[in-house]
């Protein structure tokens, strides 16, 4: 397949995981696609167009290995990349030399963040209660008075120890 078919499919499959994220079979088809593009563009050695395309594939793979969704918004930035690359390979074709411009930088710094940002922030699992951490069967600290006093053991009904006996022992 030409480049341009690999990129044509990548878009529609981009599309299908706007309605459909969860899609892993459709997500499986891109990481393969952009691993299939990313070979080509490197034999050429356009080296730049490449490290886009790589992590594309990196966010790719990251959603296989975690089992994340991506968010509709990534999935827009992921398909503006891919218009960038098209755009700097039909130009570095016609160029016959690697053609890149300001949108270069701008573009992997949006794909990083959606790699060490987003998949990341998805990653940290949240108990029950919303807070970051794993769940413990049973366990509610809504109701955990973390007041000062209660802390410092000095509310009533406490076990009858004060600041003055736990500094003495120290």
């Amino acid at each position: 397949s030409s480049y341009e078919e690999i990129i044509e499919r990548i878009f529609a499959s981009l599309l299908t995981l706007e309605k459909t994220p969860g899609d892993k079979e459709r997500i499986a088809n891109v990481d393969r696609d952009l691993h299939s593009l990313k070979g080509a563009v490197r034999m050429v050695g356009f080296n730049n167009i490449q490290s886009i395309i790589h992590k594309m594939e990196d966010i790719f793979d990251a959603i296989n290995e975690t089992k994340r969704v991506l968010a509709a918004n990534s999935i827009n930035v992921i398909s503006r990349s891919l218009e960038i690359v098209s755009k700097y390979l039909l130009e570095s074709i016609r160029n016959n030399r690697e053609i890149i411009d300001d949108d270069f930088k701008s573009t992997l710094s949006n794909l990083e963040y959606i790699l060490d940002v987003e998949l990341n922030e998805a990653a940290v699992p949240t108990n029950v209660n919303g807070i970051p951490g794993l769940d413990i069967p049973g366990l509610d600290i809504s109701s955990i008075d973390v007041s000062k006093n209660n802390l410092l053991g000095m509310n009533q009904g406490n076990s009858g120890v004060s600041i003055k006996d736990v500094t003495e022992q120290i």
